[in-house]
C-alpha cells in the first residue's frame, strides 16, 4: 500500500496535467514551425501561383492590365505574357505583358526559354499548363490559343517559395513570447480551475474525517457538478443508514440486555431460594427447579432466535424448498394449541389442500412466531383466532388474529423491525423479542406478501399470502 505522503492532491494533478498539454500543443507548434514551414509554405505559394496564373487569362483577354499589375502585387509573384514571333531574327517571343516586379531581364529572357522549351507542344491549340521549380523558384505556365489573332499566348508566373531568413527569425522571435506566456497563462488558468475542481472533493474528504472520528451530524451539501452532487446524495443516505443502524444496535443492546437480565435474575433468585429454603422441601425444590428451566429456556430461545437472524440477514441460512401441504401442518398446531389455551380458536373456511412451495421448516416457524406473538400481546384470556382462507390477490391467505393490547397506527410501519417495543401498552416477558423480525426475514427470502392490520385496545390481525 502507498504511503499517504505519496500521493499527490487532485488539486497538484490538475495542474500538471494541464502544464502537460500546454506543453504538448507547444511542442506541436514549434515542430510544424522548425520542420514543416518551409514544405507548407511552398505548397501554399505553389497554389497561390496557380490561382494567379488562371486569374491571369481573364484579365488579359478583358485587357485590364491594371488588375494584372495588382494580381502581380498582391500574390508577390511575376507575371509575363508574351507570343512566339518566328519573323524577328534572335528573338523568339514578342511581350505582351510584364509585371513591374520584374528586374533582372537577362534572367527574366533564360527563365522563359526554359519554360518555352519545356512546354511540350508550343503551337498548341488550346489550353495547356505545366509547371516546374528553378532555384527555390516556383514556376507555372498556361498556353491558351487567341482565336482573334490565331496564336498561342504565354502566361509566365513565377514566385519565390522558400520564406526569407529574417521572415523565420521574426516567426521564431514571436514563438518564443507566445510559449512564455501561454505557460505563464495556462499556469494561472490550472491553478484557478484546479482549485475550483477539487474544492467540493476537498470539502467532501474533510467532512468524512469528521464521520470516521465519530460525529455522524454531519450533511454533504455540494452541489457544484452532477457528479459530486450524487456523491453527496449517496454519502447523506449513508449516514442516514448509519444513523439507523447505530439507534438499532444501542436499542437491541438494550432490549437484550434486558431479556437476559430478567431469566438471569429469576435463575439466581430461585438457586439461592433452593440453597436458603427449599433444599429440603422436594415440593418446594422442584416448584423452583422448573422456574430455573423455563428461564434456561427463554435463554437458550433468546440465544438460538438471534443466532438465527444473525445468519439469515448474513445470507448464510440454508432453505430446503418443496411443495407440501399446509393445511396438514396447521392441523398439527390446532391439536397443541387448543388443548393448552381455552379460547384459542381455529376459524377455517379450511382447505384440505393447501401446498405451498417454500421451506417447510421456516414456514412453520413463520406460524409459530405470529402465533406466539398473538399470544403474548393478548389480554389474562388469551383469545385467538387462526384461519386459512382462499385469496382474493393469491392462491391462500393465512391470518393470526388476537383480541389484545394493538398498535398505534403510527407504530405499525416498524413493528417487524428487530426488538420494536410498542408504546401503546407493556410488552410481554416472554419470547426473544425478535420473533416478528425472523419471520419477516423468512417470508422476505420467499417472496411472500405480508402485513398487520391492528387497532389499539381492539386487537391485531397478523397475515401473510402465497
Amino acid at each position: 500500500m502507498a504511503n499517504r505522503t505519496d500521493i499527490r492532491s487532485i488539486s497538484s494533478n490538475l495542474i500538471t496535467t494541464f502544464l502537460i498539454i500546454m506543453c504538448v500543443i507547444l511542442a506541436i507548434i514549434w515542430m510544424l514551425e522548425v520542420i514543416f514551414f518551409d514544405s507548407i509554405f511552398a505548397q501554399i505559394k505553389s497554389r497561390e501561383v496557380r490561382q494567379t496564373a488562371e486569374l491571369a487569362v481573364g484579365f488579359y483577354e478583358n485587357h485590364d492590365e491594371d488588375s494584372l499589375l495588382e494580381l502581380s502585387v498582391v500574390n508577390d509573384c511575376n507575371i509575363v505574357i508574351f507570343t512566339l514571333d518566328h519573323t524577328i531574327a534572335g528573338d523568339m517571343y514578342q511581350v505582351r505583358f510584364t509585371s513591374s516586379r520584374i528586374t533582372d531581364q537577362q534572367d527574366l529572357m533564360l527563365s522563359i526559354r526554359l519554360f518555352v522549351n519545356i512546354l511540350s507542344d508550343q503551337d498548341a491549340v488550346g489550353f495547356t499548363s505545366n509547371s516546374y521549380e528553378q532555384d527555390n523558384t516556383y514556376i507555372y505556365g498556361l498556353v491558351d490559343y487567341d482565336t482573334v489573332r490565331a496564336e498561342p499566348v504565354y502566361y509566365y508566373v513565377s514566385s519565390v517559395i522558400t520564406p526569407a531568413s529574417y521572415t523565420l527569425n521574426v516567426l521564431v522571435y514571436l514563438l518564443l513570447i507566445i510559449t512564455a506566456v501561454s505557460l505563464v497563462i495556462m499556469f494561472a488558468l490550472s491553478y484557478i480551475f484546479s482549485k475550483r475542481l477539487s474544492k467540493p472533493i476537498t470539502q467532501i474528504a474533510r467532512q468524512a474525517k469528521e464521520i470516521s472520528a465519530g460525529n455522524l451530524d454531519v450533511t454533504f451539501k455540494s452541489r457544484e457538478y452532477k457528479e459530486v452532487s450524487e456523491l453527496t446524495d449517496t454519502l447523506n443516505y449513508a449516514i442516514s443508514e448509519i444513523k439507523k443502524g447505530e439507534n438499532m444496535r444501542n436499542e437491541v443492546i438494550a432490549n437484550v440486555s434486558h431479556e437476559l437480565r430478567t431469566p438471569l435474575t429469576m435463575i439466581k433468585s430461585y438457586a439461592e431460594m433452593i440453597g436458603d429454603i427449599s433444599g429440603d422441601d422436594p415440593k418446594k425444590r422442584t416448584e423452583h427447579l422448573k422456574v430455573i428451566l423455563e428461564e434456561a429456556d427463554k435463554l437458550e430461545y433468546l440465544v438460538s432466535d438471534m443466532l438465527d437472524l444473525s445468519k439469515m440477514q448474513s445470507g448464510t441460512i440454508s432453505y430446503q424448498f418443496e411443495k407440501f401441504n399446509l393445511a396438514t401442518s396447521l392441523e398439527k398446531f390446532e391439536k397443541f394449541y387448543t388443548e393448552k389455551f381455552k379460547d384459542f380458536t381455529f376459524d377455517f373456511v379450511y382447505p384440505k389442500r393447501a401446498y405451498i412451495f417454500g421451506d417447510k421448516k421456516r414456514i412453520e416457524q413463520v406460524i409459530i412466531n405470529l402465533i406466539n406473538n398473538a399470544i403474548n400481546y393478548s389480554d389474562k384470556v388469551k383469545s385467538v383466532s387462526i384461519s386459512l382462507r382462499r385469496s382474493q390477490t393469491h392462491n391462500f391467505r393465512f391470518e393470526v388474529v388476537d383480541h389484545g393490547i394493538g398498535i398505534a397506527k403510527e407504530e405499525l410501519p416498524y413493528i417487524f423491525d428487530r426488538h420494536f417495543r410498542s408504546t401503546s401498552a407493556r410488552r410481554a416477558t416472554t419470547g426473544s423479542g425478535i420473533g416478528l423480525t425472523i419471520a419477516k426475514e423468512i417470508l422476505n427470502y420467499h417472496n411472500f406478501p405480508y402485513g398487520v392490520e391492528s387497532e389499539v385496545g381492539k386487537g391485531s390481525t397478523f397475515w401473510f399470502e402465497w
